[in-house]
């Protein structure tokens, strides 16, 4: 991984730690992790997976943090936890 890509995931990962959505989401999935999957064509993948469903528990993957973090929006929309106007 180049240092550019390496500091825009720090960065990226800085932003979803900060992020509302991500930290309510968290507290009602806590057993939800973030993994990184290195595709042979050298792209990086975020993995949201569930521990609860073992080394298989992989929910959904994401080419960037924004995807993440509208995957947590939309959980938690369906969920009832949030409103959109």
């Amino acid at each position: 991984m180049a240092a550019s890509q390496f500091y825009k995931l720090g960065s990226d990962l800085a932003r979803l730690s900060d992020s509302e959505t991500w930290a309510h989401y968290v507290r009602l999935h806590p057993q939800t992790k973030i993994g990184f999957l290195h595709a042979a064509s050298g792209q990086l993948y975020l993995m949201l997976t569930d521990r609860a469903l073992g080394h298989n528990g992989v929910l959904r993957y994401a080419d960037n943090v924004t995807e993440l973090l509208e995957v947590a929006h939309d959980a938690l929309f369906r969920e009832g936890e949030i409103e959109v106007l």
